[in-house]
């Protein structure tokens, strides 16, 4: 469906919930959305994957929001939509929208994801909202019920939001626009089908992905702040306990960082293997050298919590290869990236590998400060 820019359009959420918008001029363009273009440009994201990733944000809205109340989640709505264009956006349910592509995507999606949790409602005539319709696999092959690492995941979301952007012949904007629209058809029919769709689409999304669902609640002004890495490492570390997040922070600042400001070139241009090199040859015994009782009683805490994680560091590495071999190891273990594997899609997938290798350095170190204490 391509959304016009010179009519109005009405846009209801649900069977009672209504937000009345107006399009304005494709050329107008929000600081905030000027930031996201900032931000993917740095990412090297390619436009139909923000086309799809932005649709998806607005389709799994509700989901993210939790928010039960229409009255507020029309105001919540309002206001993000605000940030994304300059003037409410407004569009009409009576207006076709196709959906033949977009369905089959994202019920394979939840079929294969969920199994036999997704039951899709049966509707007069036999017939399903959310059905393949013969169909045959788009997604990547790792999908399925047992799937859990986050290499895994990253493929499916990717290949996903890439699906979606080809099949949307409209503008960035419009792609948001079309997924309150693409909820709203979907959710009148098929309620329980399409929150469960909507949960999945809004909380699997990779480190590379997931900053830009949170943009939305931020000003371009916030939104510009930090570097490129940090935007993917803050995702990356999402719950992971304040003390062993403000190491690593400080390992990944320390190697990029000259001083404020002032980046190290060689390191932001090396690739994979050049940046484990750097790694082997970081010692941090030093780290954890600290006469105050509170300072070892909080590295003690926190490699309690990392065991009963079954987060294990090496024995002692002999010589630079072995630690490199066994950090490659432990990634491809817990995300299943291979690091070894410099052929990345895009350039924030090289700062997402980036992110694993210095969390799993921190960790070894954490739980045994001489892994690498090697001649």
């Amino acid at each position: 469906m391509m959304l016009k820019y010179d009519v109005s359009y009405e846009c209801q959420i649900g069977e009672n919930l209504k937000v009345y918008m107006k399009v304005n001029n494709r050329n107008s363009i929000t600081p905030l959305m000027s930031a996201w273009n900032k931000v993917a440009a740095d990412f090297g994201l390619p436009y139909d994957l923000q086309k799809g990733l932005i649709f998806l944000l607005a389709f799994s809205m509700r989901a993210q929001e939790q928010i039960d109340d229409e009255a507020k989640f029309i105001s919540s709505a309002k206001k993000l939509s605000n940030k994304i264009r300059n003037t409410y956006p407004h569009i009409d349910p009576s207006d076709n929208y196709d959906s033949s592509k977009l369905t089959p995507l994202l019920t394979e999606l939840a079929e294969r994801s969920l199994g036999s949790d997704f039951s899709p409602r049966v509707l007069k005539g036999g017939v399903k909202a959310w059905d393949r319709n013969n169909v045959p696999n788009q997604l990547p092959e790792c999908l399925n019920v047992k799937m859990w690492r986050l290499s895994d995941w990253d493929k499916v979301m990717t290949s996903l939001c890439l699906s979606i952007g080809k099949d949307l012949n409209v503008e960035l904007e419009e792609a948001y626009l079309a997924g309150f629209l693409f909820f709203d058809d979907y959710y009148v029919m098929d309620i329980e089908a399409t929150q469960q769709i909507s949960v999945l689409t809004s909380s699997l999304m990779p480190p590379k992905l997931k900053g830009f669902t949170k943009m939305l609640h931020f000003s371009a002004e916030q939104v510009n702040l930090g570097n490129p890495i940090n935007k993917i490492l803050g995702c990356f570390l999402d719950g992971v306990p304040p003390l062993l997040s403000h190491m690593v922070y400080h390992l990944s600042d320390g190697l990029h960082y000259e001083s404020v400001g002032e980046k190290r070139i060689q390191i932001w241009n090396s690739d994979n293997i050049e940046f484990f090199a750097i790694i082997a040859q970081q010692r941090f015994k030093n780290w954890f050298e600290s006469d105050t009782k509170e300072a070892q009683q909080a590295l003690t805490e926190l490699r309690q919590v990392l065991l009963t994680e079954n987060l294990t560091s090496p024995l002692k590495c002999t010589d630079q290869k072995s630690a490199i071999e066994a950090i490659a190891k432990y990634v491809n273990q817990r995300w299943g990236y291979n690091i070894f594997d410099t052929d990345e899609s895009f350039i924030c997938d090289k700062w997402t590998c980036r992110s694993c290798i210095v969390f799993t350095a921190v960790v070894f170190s954490v739980l045994y400060p001489e892994w690498n204490e090697y001649e």
